[in-house]
């Protein structure tokens, strides 16, 4: 998982490097990775039920990992953030699936 310094640096490139208002709702993606499409499903309608967007659910060529894509538009902090990725391991943890990918961020919605 990443760090908060991480994370802070994450939103410092965020306002360096893009017009974004980072302080306003962004695109913010989850995701996560498992050998078993089946322990993904009701991660992502926990996630879904909770105001998550199910964006896709693929596997790799092989079909040997399956990769689980939730988004969410909102307004975040890097401390925030950090308490999400907690919270998404945690799930993680709570529904049996192998692995919390990590994160990715699109600018504002629209």
């Amino acid at each position: 998982m990443n760090s908060l310094e991480d994370i802070r640096a994450l939103f410092a490139d965020l306002r360096e490097q893009t017009d974004w208002n980072v302080d306003g709702p962004l695109t913010w993606g989850y995701y996560f990775t498992d050998t078993s499409r089946e322990r993904l499903k009701p991660l992502a309608d926990h996630l879904a039920a909770n105001g998550y967007r199910f964006v896709e659910l693929y596997a790799t060529e092989d079909n040997k990992r399956f990769f689980l894509h939730m988004e969410r538009i909102e307004r975040l902090r890097p401390e925030t953030l950090f308490n999400r990725n907690q919270q998404m391991e945690a799930l993680t943890a709570e529904f049996g699936v192998e692995t919390f990918d990590g994160i990715d961020v699109e600018g504002p919605p629209g």
